[in-house]
């Protein structure tokens, strides 16, 4: 991503607040961050700090966590569904009675 923005290394460690040394260890993979690190990485390069730690190259996450949510709500669609149809099919099968208390018209 730091590519992608025309960005140094030199750069993003200063915007980061990190120092250089360390910011060429993290992009050699010599070293792993810290949860607070990954923040001030994510917020340096404008993404969220999960796409820092997707491979290069496997681009879509976000379409796949979106993708994910349409499916959980899709299911609990279903089963709110479900569950309203069930209750009116048990309400359906009771007898039918004019105990409300009201008067024929």
């Amino acid at each position: 991503r730091r590519k992608e923005l025309g960005m140094t290394q030199a750069k993003l460690a200063e915007y980061a607040d990190l120092s250089e040394p360390y910011m060429n260890d993290i992009e050699r993979c010599k070293t792993w961050v810290s949860d607070k690190t990954l923040l001030q990485l994510a917020f340096a390069l404008h993404v969220n700090p999960y796409e820092l730690l997707v491979p290069e190259g496997q681009a879509g996450c976000s379409e796949m966590i979106q993708n994910e949510r349409f499916v959980r709500m899709e299911e609990k669609k279903r089963s709110l569904l479900n569950y309203i149809d069930k209750s009116i099919e048990s309400l359906m099968s009771e007898p039918y009675s004019n105990d409300c208390g009201c008067r024929d018209v």
